[in-house]
């Protein structure tokens, strides 16, 4: 019998075959990919732009005065009078600077809460604020869980570690790369400023993310940096950054008309809804429910009340204002029977945002802890439900400050619930056009 002599030549030509069909598959599809990804359309055909595209499109490139810049490999907002509005997940954005890989840096418009920076002998990697801010264990990156579906919209934000003595230097050669949120930091404030004026000065006082020295951080004293003790309270700006590839939506990048990114949301965090008469605003956002604080006082601010004999969220006690709330106020509301009854935190906040979790009360209404995102900044003297020390209670001044308060001074109320997550039947979910749920 004769054995078959393989021809190496034929094994070669058909593998290359193979070889050469497998890389017109995998690059095709990948081209398939990339291209469908960069070039997307809408349901009329028309091809969608960039975010990073529009933005550097609207804004010729400044040379003086108000206006986006070219700095290097990025395009930076600077001055007052800017065009750098952006609306997602229900809050509105100021553009910072556009980067050299088309992702975009977005900051908070106003402050989102206010409490210490740090404990003592922190940094930003343990601060009281980067675990307010991102996600790690249980109980923190409140604000990161209620971003609409920020796994398709951001992309981690570069945060630079370095402690910053004097503002005639700065390097950053230490850097954070695995958070989503953060704050603005020295840099990026003194970089936004022309002839002295910078949009992200807003008449209030909010924290930066780099330290000084001496257990001192660096914050915005209404118009100047300062520095302060991190056992201080001042407000809180998030920051995130935008993927490369968030298409423009809709909007010009003025305060009527801003950017919008997922503007089709839905309920989410800082969403307008109305029930009944009133007017409430999203504040959390969870798998089937919300919470809601009342988007201004109760009864206008025409009366102000009593926390009670004790710093105890106590809705039995008959000389509490749980028990007001969860009686006289509850029963006041036509729409009572969408109310869901809830957990709601109230332990002592001294060192740690995380020690209000050790204790909670079941109640149908409550109030904002210290913990939740506040929204509505012209809202003040209204307390929280979070316990200080020595029997006082945290609350708001009358200029808008965190302090721990006497329980038996009179301040102003805004109550909170938590309801099911209803269709909406009409309403675009703003102040002026809130949503009207299915009842």
């Amino acid at each position: 019998m004769k054995k078959r002599v393989i021809n190496k030549q034929k094994v070669f030509i058909f593998a290359s075959i193979i070889f050469i069909v497998f890389c017109v598959i995998f690059y095709g599809f990948r081209f398939i990919y990339y291209y469908r990804k960069f070039n997307k359309k809408t349901e009329s055909g028309e091809t969608l732009q960039l975010l990073s595209s529009k933005i550097r499109s609207d804004n010729e490139e400044a040379k003086a005065g108000d206006g986006l810049y070219s700095i290097g490999n990025e395009f930076i907002f600077k001055g007052k009078n800017v065009n750098n509005y952006v609306m997602y997940s229900g809050l509105l954005w100021r553009i910072v600077k556009v980067n050299n890989d088309g992702s975009i840096n977005l900051v908070t418009d106003k402050i989102m809460n206010e409490f210490m920076w740090g404990t003592e002998d922190s940094n930003y990697k343990t601060s009281q604020i980067r675990k307010w801010l991102n996600k790690s264990d249980d109980n923190t990156g409140i604000f990161y869980s209620n971003l609409y579906n920020p796994n398709d919209y951001l992309k981690t934000t570069l945060i630079c570690l370095n402690t910053v003595s004097s503002l005639s230097s700065f390097k950053c050669d230490d850097t954070l790369n695995d958070d989503y949120v953060g704050l603005l930091s020295t840099i990026d404030y003194t970089n936004s400023i022309v002839d002295e004026e910078t949009y992200l000065n807003i008449n209030d006082e909010y924290w930066l993310l780099t330290m000084s020295q001496d257990n001192t951080a660096w914050f915005v004293d209404s118009k100047n940096l300062s520095k302060s003790s991190i056992l201080d309270s001042y407000g809180i700006r998030p920051t995130i950054t935008l993927n490369s590839t968030v298409y423009y939506e809709t909007g010009d990048g003025t305060l009527e008309n801003p950017y919008k990114i997922g503007y089709n949301e839905g309920l989410s965090l800082g969403s307008f809804v109305k029930l009944g008469n009133d007017n409430w605003i999203v504040y959390e956002v969870n798998n089937d429910s919300i919470r809601l604080s009342l988007a201004s006082y109760y009864n206008n601010g025409n009366s102000s009340y009593r926390f009670g004999d004790s710093n105890n969220f106590s809705v039995t006690s008959t000389s509490s204002l749980a028990y007001f709330l969860n009686n006289n106020f509850y029963e006041s509301l036509s729409y009572k029977d969408l109310i869901i009854t809830s957990d709601w935190y109230i332990g002592e906040y001294n060192d740690d945002f995380i020690n209000i979790y050790k204790d909670k009360v079941s109640a149908k209404v409550g109030l904002y802890n210290i913990a939740d995102i506040k929204l509505n900044n012209d809202t003040k003297n209204y307390y929280l439900m979070t316990k200080g020390s020595s029997g006082k209670i945290f609350g708001f001044d009358m200029s808008g400050y965190l302090f721990e308060s006497a329980t038996t001074q009179n301040r102003y109320i805004k109550p909170a619930i938590t309801i099911k997550k209803n269709k909406i039947i009409s309403g675009s979910g703003t102040v002026n056009d809130p949503y009207i749920l299915e009842a």
